[in-house]
């Protein structure tokens, strides 16, 4: 084996099988670990907020590295037709429930952000004294 064939084997990487999509044992576990890679781009996400541009940046390289991983894992789920590609319905359809999930989710940040203002605003005021009825 020459050395260029060696190092080629080094950049293999092996991708979950068919075997392993239909397995239900191997989809929990894979279940776990696709949950595991969406809150960390959540984090991700949610860190981007309030960074400088160039922080944003990097953190945008290290999110695209991260979905990549996270398509590869996906991808022995996926029902390809027989051009290879997923029928565009498919498509549409997750691009739909993708709008309706950020829809909520903007909803409940901003009832969160709401909550906490109020929460402030009650730990400003300081602690509550009891009012007497006049006599």
């Amino acid at each position: 084996m020459t050395e260029e064939e060696r190092e080629g084997q080094d950049n293999v990487i092996a991708l979950p099988t068919l075997a392993a999509a239909s397995d239900p044992a191997g989809a929990a576990a894979m279940a776990l670990r696709i949950r595991s890679s969406l809150s960390t781009l959540q984090g991700y996400a949610d860190f981007l907020q309030g960074a400088s541009p160039a922080v944003q940046s990097e953190v945008l390289k290290v999110m695209a590295t991260k979905t990549q991983v996270l398509v590869d894992m996906l991808r022995p789920f996926l029902q390809l037709t027989a051009s290879g590609q997923q029928p565009i319905s498919d498509y549409r359809r997750v691009r739909e429930r993708t709008r309706e999930l950020m829809g909520e989710y903007r909803q409940l940040l901003s009832r969160l952000e709401l909550t906490i203002e109020a929460t402030d605003r009650v730990a400003d005021a300081g602690p509550l004294t009891a009012v007497r009825p006049p006599r």
